[in-house]
């Protein structure tokens, strides 16, 4: 996942204020993204990207990027960006005046975060459970899985 990496060389670069390699990241990342499959490492980038415009005042190209990986996000829930994607995304539509689509956005990021269908989290806590249940009895296996793996997820 190319397209993820430069996304955190991106955030890294923002950072540390290195405009050099901001740059080089994101020529490299608009030749490699012209090309790509859709996936959501290609949200991912998109999103990280569009952070990075934010921060430099490029509204306009933060736009085009967070519009696109919105339009992905529908087919790449899990990606990592999906729900701060969406957020940011809301949130350039009403700096650049699209309150409408701002706020349909911004519900639909709501939505998504309060989606109690999403699993994303949920290999990790069958993941504890069945650790617990390897170490000790099924009943202290199921106890923990109620009382801890609910709480994390």
């Amino acid at each position: 996942e190319e397209l993820r990496l430069l996304g955190w060389l991106l955030t890294a670069a923002g950072h540390a204020r290195r405009g050099d390699l901001l740059e080089s990241a994101i020529r490299q990342m608009d030749e490699l993204a012209r090309n790509a499959p859709d996936s959501s490492g290609l949200v991912d980038a998109l999103v990280t990207r569009a952070r990075i415009f934010i921060m430099t005042g490029n509204m306009q190209r933060a736009y085009t990027d967070l519009e696109k990986a919105n339009r992905l996000i529908r087919r790449f829930p899990m990606s990592w960006t999906a729900g701060h994607g969406r957020t940011i995304f809301a949130h350039v539509l009403f700096l650049l005046g699209e309150w409408d689509e701002s706020v349909t956005v911004a519900d639909s990021a709501v939505a998504l975060a309060l989606d109690e269908t999403d699993l994303s989290g949920w290999p990790r806590v069958l993941g504890e459970a069945i650790a617990t249940w390897r170490s000790s009895t099924l009943a202290t296996a199921s106890r923990s899985f109620v009382t801890n793996g609910m709480r994390s997820s």
